[in-house]
């Protein structure tokens, strides 16, 4: 039997990127080949942004363009639009799964169920129709397709360990070591798309970065949604903010 293909599409920041790669790590290990987003494959995995309107055009007309390429592949839609409007991106017919920013180490699991489901005789989605995007929906206008695993931000909601064993370049690593926000600033979503700050413990931070250097990454990047903040939040962390974790990171790089 040959391995599953799965192909992403990435939107946004650095953050995402990171996220994306540490997906890709996971459907590896469930032993799926990577491919390209233009290539066939049997899930398609959009990972989107919602800081404009212009992210959330982009990633509804990646999923459809998924969906034109292999009616019969399952369509992930993750990431902060799908976190911030879940019900939105259900209700379109291309898609098979929605999942937010808190709940992504289940998406090669849910995925794969979905394949076996539809090898078992259900259905693939029909042809979408062309329609000017976005396009408007009727309540109950067909039966709701898409699963959505999308779970509440909430103030007790831990950083989300994923971990990469793939990156995106070959001699350089993004790595995440915090998410959120907490400033609720007006004109923005991020808090909502991604919750509030929590920090990565300082020990799977050099746990990850020990892993990227023993095979052969020369350089790491650090990201987050707000890293000024990092270790706010780490009452066990004896003091360590963003200029500790990155000297830390620096003895073990260099």
């Amino acid at each position: 039997m040959l391995a599953r293909r799965v192909a992403f599409a990435t939107l946004g920041c650095k953050v995402n990127q990171y996220d994306t790669d540490a997906l890709a790590g996971l459907f590896k290990q469930a032993g799926y080949n990577i491919v390209g987003f233009e290539e066939p494959a049997d899930v398609y995995v959009v990972n989107t942004c919602t800081v404009t309107n212009a992210g959330d055009r982009k990633s509804r007309q990646l999923a459809r363009r998924a969906a034109r390429k292999n009616p019969a592949a399952v369509v992930v839609v993750t990431g902060c639009y799908a976190q911030v409007s879940p019900e939105e991106v259900r209700k379109m017919p291309e898609v098979d799964l929605v999942v937010g920013t808190g709940q992504r180490a289940q998406i090669p699991v849910l995925a794969e169920a979905l394949l076996e489901k539809r090898s078992d005789g259900a259905q693939a989605r029909p042809a979408p129709v062309p329609r000017p995007d976005p396009a408007p929906v009727e309540e109950n206008a067909r039966e709701e397709r898409a699963r959505s695993v999308v779970g509440s931000l909430g103030r007790d909601l831990a950083f989300e360990e994923l971990g990469v064993e793939i990156v995106s370049e070959r001699t350089r690593a993004t790595l995440k070591i915090q998410e959120g926000c907490n400033e609720f600033c007006a004109y923005c979503k991020v808090p909502f798309a991604r919750g509030r700050e929590r920090s990565r413990k300082p020990e799977n931070v050099l746990a990850e970065v020990r892993r990227l250097v023993k095979a052969g990454y020369k350089e790491v990047i650090l990201t987050g949604i707000h890293l000024g903040s990092y270790g706010r939040d780490l009452d066990d962390a004896d003091g360590i903010d963003l200029a500790g974790i990155t000297r830390m990171v620096a003895a073990v790089v260099f």
